[in-house]
């Protein structure tokens, strides 16, 4: 993955979970700041290419490293996937 910078817009997340997701009825995206808070971003299920997807827009408000994990769940089932992580850099201009 390229370089990515704090307070940008526009990025795209996209987990590949090679799973059959096509009975997915709820998809997130858990997140872990640098600070140490956390959350999650409520994904798009994308069946064709077994992924959950999530844009970003200025959600990566710290520098440093994130850690990302996809979640996916439906009617009897629950999947959580592999833990990754992303270094966010300061633009030039803070």
């Amino acid at each position: 993955m390229s370089k990515i910078y704090a307070n940008s817009s526009g990025i795209t997340i996209i987990n590949y979970l090679n799973i059959d997701i096509s009975n997915a009825k709820e998809a997130r995206i858990y997140y872990k700041k640098p600070s140490g808070a956390t959350g999650y971003w409520v994904a798009d299920i994308d069946i064709g290419n077994k992924a959950i997807t999530y844009t970003i827009i200025n959600e990566l408000d710290e520098s440093g490293r994130w850690n990302f994990q996809p979640y996916i769940a439906g009617d009897g089932f629950a999947y959580y996937g592999t833990v990754w992580s992303q270094w966010v850099e300061n633009p030039l201009n803070e």
